[in-house]
């Protein structure tokens, strides 16, 4: 991004610099104490502004004393092409056959057919949007679903064949990723309606199929048949239970007796490579602290250290759309261990005032703490959900360093993180995690009713722009090497509170 505006503060001094064409800048400051940067794109590029406050120097400078990159990513949309980049394209195909071997699954959608690329379209050019209809979403109750990589989703045609269109931009012509295939149709009381718990029947697993692609046109590779087997640790050795409760003692304003206000749910996924996506294994709802819900999980081999259940826990509220939520992690030395999910404190938004009017174009937003937390972050959207500004921050107040528009509706909200640094968040991509907080009611089957919001449908857009370019939703958190080994070892919990508007004047 060239013409971007850099803001170096340190107490009362403020120095800047413009990007140049390689989007690159350089500040020069010789202190100790910490410093903010804000950067602020050039006026009609629909990128917004970020604000890191509080940034230590001593992370981005080195023992000799010379000064570490800082990557930024600005939030405001995916780019279509990646410049040096061109898309390649290719198919997996196959068959998925019943428990005997010879059986063929043919999908039997719900009555709303899930949109889904159509595996016709790996015959010949790739036809115009192809990827539009692409999704990452398995849906409780549908079954004949193979999916590829763990975000790559079909469902099964005639003859329990199957076609899954993949494409990628990075100049390669052959990749791999895991298989997955079965029916999502299994639930603790047998009728989909009732049910607390969601998880497959029937499942079948590869776990490397490789893929061969060449740009214009498909090409297939074939990857055999798939037969299921049944995802009951009563009778398959390769699957097991996982026992999980939750601790809700740290929120406030959640009543969870009335699944129409409140709702608990964990989600675990099985990950197993670094090539491919968590393949999500079920979805468990209203488990309460008082007792345990057993979750079916894929028995690991202690020996795999790279294999790991990640379990997702979230407590939501439906009235507010506040939320927080757990990250855990069990590998096979400790599968059998089970876990409890404690859920981090929602921030509570001071100020602006909910649908507050007249309010300055620069304001000073203001949360209350929440205990454990090491960062917060603070997000400003305007009236169609779409993010003006983002600032990260370890106080509870920040001033809005960009001049919003006059007499405009926004709508503003705060995270709270737990084991988050500055120096893990820079590098973040602030789109990815955008996307990643996209609340998809189809595919929880607890959320139906979930009442639709214009920063919710904005981070689905931004979650459909990867699909479109990307081919998948990438991770939202940091990869730095500490981040990641603090989070294996201590888990990892974010909350949101709810979203606020409010009215700027002259």
């Amino acid at each position: 991004m060239a013409g971007a505006r850099v803001q170096l503060q340190v107490g009362g001094s403020t120095q800047s610099a413009f990007t140049d064409s390689s989007g690159a800048f350089a500040l020069t400051y010789s202190g100790t104490a910490n410093f903010s940067l804000t950067v602020i794109p050039p006026a009609g590029s629909g990128l917004g502004s970020v604000t890191y406050d509080g940034v230590a120097v001593a992370a981005y400078k080195d023992q000799y004393g010379a000064a570490g990159e800082m990557n930024i990513y600005l939030p405001g949309g995916r780019s279509t092409t990646l410049p040096g980049t061109r898309n390649t394209f290719g198919c997996i195909t196959g068959r998925l056959l019943d428990t005997d071997g010879t059986t063929p699954v043919v999908a039997n959608p719900p009555a709303q057919a899930p949109n889904r690329t159509s595996p016709a379209a790996c015959n010949g050019t790739q036809p115009p949007g192809l990827f539009n209809s692409g999704s990452t979403a398995i849906n409780p109750g549908e079954n004949g679903l193979v999916l590829f990589g763990g975000f790559r989703v079909v469902t099964t045609q005639a003859g329990g064949s199957f076609r899954v269109p993949l494409f990628t931009g990075n100049n390669g012509f052959a990749f791999s990723g895991s298989l997955w295939g079965g029916n999502y149709t299994g639930t603790d009381t047998g009728d989909p309606n009732t049910a607390t718990a969601y998880f497959w029947e029937k499942f079948a697993f590869k776990p490397r199929a490789d893929l061969y692609t060449k740009p214009s046109n498909f090409i297939d590779t074939p990857a055999g048949d798939l037969v299921l087997e049944p995802f009951d640790p009563a009778s398959n050795p390769k699957v097991t239970t996982l026992p999980i409760t939750h601790d809700t003692s740290a929120l406030s304003g959640f009543d969870f007796s009335d699944p129409n206000e409140a709702l608990l749910y964990s989600i675990p996924l099985f990950n197993h490579a670094i090539h491919s996506s968590g393949i999500e294994l079920g979805q468990y709802y209203n488990v309460g602290a008082s007792g345990a819900m057993n979750m079916r999980v894929i028995q690991l081999d202690p020996a795999a250290k790279s294999q790991q259940i990640e379990v997702n826990s979230t407590a939501f509220n439906l009235d507010t759309g506040a939320s927080s939520t757990v990250t855990q992690w069990r590998d096979g030395t400790n599968l059998s261990t089970p876990l409890t999910a404690k859920f981090l404190a929602i921030p509570s938004l001071q100020a602006p005032a909910n649908n507050a009017s007249g309010q300055p174009r620069s304001p000073t937003l203001s949360w209350n703490a929440v205990p454990g937390a090491t960062l917060y972050e603070v997000d400003i959207y305007d009236a169609n959900g779409k993010l003006v500004w983002y600032g990260l921050s370890k106080n509870t107040s920040l001033s809005v360093p960009i001049t919003l528009e006059a007499n405009k509706a926004y709508l503003w909200q705060a995270f709270a993180y737990e084991g988050l640094e500055m120096s893990d968040a820079i590098g973040r991509d602030p789109d990815a995690t955008l996307a990643a907080r996209w609340i998809n009611p189809r595919h929880l089957a607890g959320l139906k009713g979930f009442p639709s919001n214009p920063v919710n449908e904005a981070y689905g857009r931004m979650a459909q722009a990867y699909l479109d370019t990307l081919g998948y939703i990438p991770a939202a958190r940091p990869t730095s090497q500490r981040y990641l080994q603090n989070l294996l070892t201590n888990g990892y919990r974010e909350s949101a509170s709810e979203v606020f508007a409010f009215q700027t004047g002259n």
